[in-house]
């Protein structure tokens, strides 16, 4: 009786030894070669494992805003040393940091393809307005290196979202000081703290809290803290004052004429 019990324990055992072994197919093998191969360069491990956190903001200043036509925030005024506008860029220039304020796009549509890379894995991104992006990249951010069970046992579908996101985010350095997300009533977003060759140039990913808007903002100092501080303060009190900003050379004379009527401000163009 006993040496029958054995047999079927040992039947049992070789059932389920062969299913692991199945599932530990050439094509499971390769994504676990084809994960290793990414995360062993400690930058794209270093990008991929950064996790993001949330930003508190600090209370709005409800000071004079400071516009720029489609959006306004707060820049102390007695700061700002030269406003520039060159192909719809904004560029403030203060006394120890800089803005760049990217145009306004509220229709943005992107396609990335890649060559199939290995069992058919082919890396495709379609992007047709801000808030599929905003959708995308958040789900970028919160990807995290995976452990290799997991990577092995996964179906080739799983497999291949999970490698499409984490191939995307070990792409961009400029995260690897930090990922921040943000949200208020006005805008939402993402921002990269720099990386390790630009540590004091952040950006931040903004979007509209209720449009199809979004646009990109970078500001640069001789200090990663400053650059920060500024950034975190500067969305606090940012919100887009038009539901539609035009583009190409509307938006050029919108600015334009915005800083026409300032009399605080000169705009070098």
């Amino acid at each position: 009786m006993k040496n029958k019990h054995k047999f079927v324990c040992i039947i049992i055992f070789a059932i389920i030894a062969t299913a692991i072994i199945s599932s530990l197919s050439i094509p499971g093998i390769m994504r676990y070669r084809l994960y290793h191969k990414m995360i062993s360069n400690p930058d794209l491990c270093k990008n991929l494992s950064e996790n993001p956190f949330n930003i508190i903001f600090p209370t709005a200043i409800n000071d004079e805003p400071f516009s720029i036509g489609y959006a306004q925030t707060y820049i102390p005024q007695n700061e700002i040393k030269s406003i520039q506008l060159k192909h719809n860029m904004l560029y403030v220039q203060c006394e120890n940091y800089g803005i760049m304020f990217m145009p306004p796009l509220t229709n943005k549509s992107s396609k990335y393809t890649a060559v199939e890379i290995l069992n058919g894995i082919k890396l495709e991104k379609t992007i047709k307005n801000p808030q599929q992006e905003y959708d995308w990249n958040l789900k970028t951010e919160k990807t995290l290196p995976s452990d290799d069970w997991t990577i092995l046992m996964q179906s080739k579908d799983d497999f291949e979202k999970y490698f499409h996101l984490a191939l995307f985010k070990t792409m961009d350095s400029a995260r690897q000081n930090g990922i921040g997300l943000f949200q208020n009533e006005n805008i939402k977003g993402i921002i990269h703290f720099g990386s390790e060759k630009k540590p004091t140039t952040v950006k931040a990913q903004v979007y509209s809290a209720t449009q199809q808007i979004t646009q990109d903002i970078f500001v640069e100092s001789d200090n990663p803290d400053i650059s920060a501080n500024i950034i975190i303060d500067l969305l606090a009190n940012y919100r887009f004052t038009i539901n539609d900003p035009p583009q190409d050379k509307k938006l050029q004379d919108m600015i334009i004429a915005k800083f026409d009527n300032n009399t605080k401000f000169r705009l070098i163009k």
